[in-house]
């Protein structure tokens, strides 16, 4: 038990380092974004609890050149992988 709370401590100083050293490269890189083309879709509700997707069209989305989030962009790596956008109602 003592050995996994030491190597749970280790881990989140290790991802909290991560974190800060690529907040600090992003800052001083100047906030590099880049752009992603995102697929909108309407997800409608319909009877009996099934959903209906119907396509709204394609945007650019800005993305931040980062490991983690920063601002309110999501990195580009991760809006590569999830092209599309889901907007419900």
């Amino acid at each position: 038990m003592k050995y996994l709370r030491k190597l749970l401590l280790y881990l989140l100083v290790a991802v909290a380092a991560i974190y800060l050293i690529d907040t600090a490269i992003y800052f001083l890189r100047g906030k590099p974004t880049g752009s992603v083309m995102v697929t909108r879709l309407l997800a409608i509700p319909l009877k009996g609890g099934k959903t209906e997707y119907d396509p709204a069209g394609t945007s650019t989305v800005s993305c931040a050149l980062s490991i983690f989030p920063q601002g309110s962009a999501n990195p580009c790596w991760y809006q590569r992988r999830n092209p599309n956008e889901v907007i419900r109602y």
